[in-house]
């Protein structure tokens, strides 16, 4: 089965928001999938999941759980 998702660790820097940030991946892998694909149209859906990491702890079983799902 194809992913239907992607997991991301990131620390917006200075100003930047991380809704921004989403929206700014969002478009631009859009357009690289369609392109390749040979289509238009919506990729990604609307919604996002995001956690606040809030220990050195949290970060670490992120950082785990995320290499053990990378394909």
């Amino acid at each position: 089965m194809a992913p239907n998702h992607v997991h991301v660790l990131v620390r917006p820097l200075n100003e930047h928001k991380l809704s921004a940030l989403l929206q700014a991946w969002k478009s631009y892998t859009a357009r690289k999938v369609n392109a390749a694909l040979g289509r238009s149209g919506q990729v990604w859906q609307k919604e996002s999941y995001d956690h606040i990491v809030r220990s050195a702890s949290a970060l670490w079983h992120i950082e785990r759980y995320i290499e053990a799902h990378k394909k």
